[in-house]
């Protein structure tokens, strides 16, 4: 992805540009949402907005269903199902079940 998008804009006559022109144009979204990123190999399902991941609680990996907002390289931009500070299990996720133990490295 390079960040580049084709668009059309509408403009009134009276602006003096004409048809073909390229320039710069900033996007600024209307509220800024806190995300927390997360390393893409964490999410073991997804399907659309939905995603499923592995965090570790009491030393047994718990399943968590998150909503994604997007993916950015490799890194996945989370708005709910995690808090700050919980310990997402990204190596052996994809072969884990609920309440399976453990261990931290």
């Amino acid at each position: 992805m390079t960040g580049t998008y084709q668009v059309e804009v509408r403009l009134p006559e009276a602006t003096g540009l004409a048809s073909g022109l390229v320039g710069d144009v900033e996007i600024q979204p209307r509220a800024v949402r806190p995300v927390i990123m997360i390393p893409i190999e964490a999410v073991v399902q997804a399907d659309g907005s939905h995603g499923t991941v592995f965090v570790v609680v009491d030393g047994r990996g718990a399943r968590r269903e998150v909503t994604i907002a997007f993916v950015a390289g490799a890194r996945v931009a989370v708005t709910s199902g995690l808090a700050a500070g919980d310990h997402v299990i990204t190596t052996g996720a994809a072969y884990l079940e609920d309440g399976t133990a453990v261990t931290v490295k």
